[in-house]
Parts: structure tokens; C-alpha cells; sequence
């Protein structure tokens, strides 16, 4: 299964063999192995400000001080990166280059380049998240391909794109960062489940992950381009609409109050995610998280169209009352 793995990661320019290959229950269990074989509590780790905001928890939960770093369109704030670098001397840095949760958004070639660069300076070590990459309709660029695993830890999973009952993850690393990481899963979960490595080695050696990605990624496509235009139409700011994969990251309009607008949207029966749940600061955020498979239904859209309304019609009226400037 290791040298499946490999296969699949060779296939994107990442230079690995079944040596440089450790298994996971999926993702999740890749940050809390990578977590414990690097740091210690009080240690100063980067995140992406968007990002991933189950990584905050887990790192407040371990007494690691958490430093936020700017996210763009085109990759990290290098400014800001290297500004944070210098202040904390962190140990860690979370990376998503290809699809960021929850934009979307992709790196450029030069943005990563200049990241590694700014890490190694610094001695950061940068733990590459590729969960949602397996989603890319093309061929995006890497850290782990840029930088041959030298300074990378990179981990992905299966668990997205087959099914979440099926856990099963993997970390790719140099043979001497793969070994602490070895000795900690082994400390956690001793190994992982046999019956989940023989059904994914069934998958990959008889083809079938392949396939299966490419129809993926075409519904996927055919969805975000749906959800798309109808959040765009009820009124939803995509001003940076992403590379692909399963979600869209769109501005609310001016007036509206996203924290009452997720509680009503609750109300109706309608889930959605705030911006602000993903900021690593804490900060407000005027932007929603939207999948993009259940956003191309069209409830979704006419509930923000309705509510966007009503907000722009009291503004309207306060502001023609002089209650508001």
C-alpha cells in the first residue's frame, strides 16, 4: 500500500518511495503525529489566517501558542510570514497550497518558492496540507514537489474523497523525520486498521482511484459553476471564487450581520459556516463558507436573496430617515 501511496505521490512531482511513507487514520491523526514528534508546549506555531480551524483547536489544546499569518489568493502573506518568523522563531508552519480550506485558493510557483526559502532561514519546518488537493482539475504546484521533501512533511487522505467511515490518511517525509513521526503513531494507536489498508490498496492497484477522481472532479466542477451563479445572483461577493474543490468563499453584502444570519439561516433549516469560525485570531469576517454542492440548490440561494433584500430595504429606509450616515 506505502508504494501505491508513492506511486501516486511521484505522479505529482513529489520524489517518495515506500521508505518515506507512513499511514494514518486520515488527516487529522497526520497533524496530531506531526504535532507531538515536533513540538513542545509553548512552542510557536504558524497558521494560514484563513485556515483550517480544527488545527486551532488542536494546537490551543496542547498549549501551542498559535500565530496567525495572512492568507491571499495567491498564497501566504510573505511579508507577514516572514515578519512572524522573525518575532516568534516558531518551530511549526501549517501550509494548505493547493485548495485552501475554506477559500479555495491556490499558490502560485514564486509563492511557495519565496516560503521555503523565508522557512529555511528561519529553521520552521512546514507541514504541507494537501487533504483537498486530490479535488485539483489540473496540476497545481507543491511545496513537497519544490522542495523534494527537504524541510516538508506533507500528509493527505483518502477519507474526503471516498467516504469518512473509511479513514485512512498518509504522511509523506525524509526517512529521518519519518521515523519520530513512526514511534508517536505507534505510542497512539499502536497501527491502523488492516481491513481499511486492504480496501484501499484494492482501490489503487485495480484503478479505480483514478476513475473515481475524475468523476469527482467533473461533478464538482459542473456544481461550483451552479452554486456559483446562483449565490452570485442572491446577492454573495465572490471576488475570488478558488481553484476547485468543495467550497466557495463569498462576502455577504454590506449591512448584513453574519452571526444573525447564520442563526436564522439555522432556524430555516439551513446550515452555514461564518467566516469567522476559520479566522485564527478570532477576528469577524464578513465572508460565508458555502459548499458548493449543496449551494447549487435552490433554496439556498432564494433564502440570501430574501434576506439580503429585507436587510438593503431597512438600510434604505434608515438611511432616508437620517438614522444612518
Amino acid at each position: 500500500l506505502r508504494e501505491r501511496i508513492a506511486t501516486l505521490l511521484r505522479a505529482q512531482g513529489i520524489p517518495a518511495d515506500a521508505g518515506r511513507v507512513l499511514t494514518t487514520w486520515g488527516g487529522t491523526h497526520a497533524i496530531d503525529l506531526i504535532c507531538r514528534s515536533t513540538l513542545q508546549p509553548g512552542d510557536a506555531v504558524l497558521v494560514e489566517n484563513p485556515g483550517y480551524f480544527l488545527i486551532f483547536g488542536r494546537l490551543r489544546q496542547a498549549g501551542y501558542r498559535i500565530v496567525p499569518v495572512a492568507r491571499r489568493p495567491d498564497g501566504v502573506d510573505l511579508g507577514a510570514l516572514e515578519a512572524a518568523c522573525r518575532e516568534h522563531r516558531p518551530k511549526l508552519m501549517f501550509l494548505q497550497s493547493v485548495l485552501h480550506n475554506p477559500t479555495g485558493w491556490g499558490s502560485s510557483a514564486a509563492n511557495l518558492h519565496r516560503a521555503l526559502l523565508i522557512a529555511h532561514q528561519h529553521g520552521v519546518l512546514i507541514a504541507e496540507d494537501d487533504v483537498h488537493g486530490h479535488f485539483h482539475p489540473g496540476h497545481p504546484t507543491r511545496l513537497a514537489q519544490l522542495s523534494g521533501l527537504d524541510g516538508v512533511v506533507y500528509y493527505s487522505s483518502f477519507c474526503k474523497a471516498l467516504s469518512p467511515a473509511l479513514r485512512l490518511g498518509y504522511i509523506a517525509a525524509e526517512p529521518g523525520r519519518l521515523k519520530p513521526l513512526l514511534r508517536e503513531k505507534i505510542y497512539s494507536v499502536l497501527t491502523t486498521g488492516a481491513l481499511n489498508e486492504l480496501v484501499l490498496l484494492e482501490v489503487l492497484s485495480a484503478g479505480r482511484w483514478r476513475k473515481h477522481i475524475d468523476r469527482l472532479q467533473q461533478k464538482l466542477g459542473a456544481a461550483r459553476n451552479a452554486a456559483a451563479r446562483r449565490l452570485r445572483d442572491a446577492g454573495v461577493l465572490l471576488d475570488h471564487p478558488g481553484e476547485g474543490g468543495l467550497f466557495l468563499w463569498g462576502a455577504v453584502p454590506r449591512g448584513v450581520d453574519v452571526d444573525e444570519l447564520v442563526k436564522d439561516a439555522y432556524l430555516n433549516k439551513i446550515l452555514l459556516a461564518r467566516g469567522a469560525t476559520f479566522m485564527a485570531d478570532g477576528a469577524g469576517d464578513p465572508h460565508l463558507r458555502f459548499n458548493a454542492v449543496f449551494s447549487q440548490h435552490a433554496r439556498v440561494a432564494e433564502y440570501l436573496a430574501q434576506r439580503f433584500a429585507a436587510v438593503a430595504s431597512a438600510r434604505g429606509a434608515m438611511e432616508r430617515a437620517g438614522v444612518v450616515a
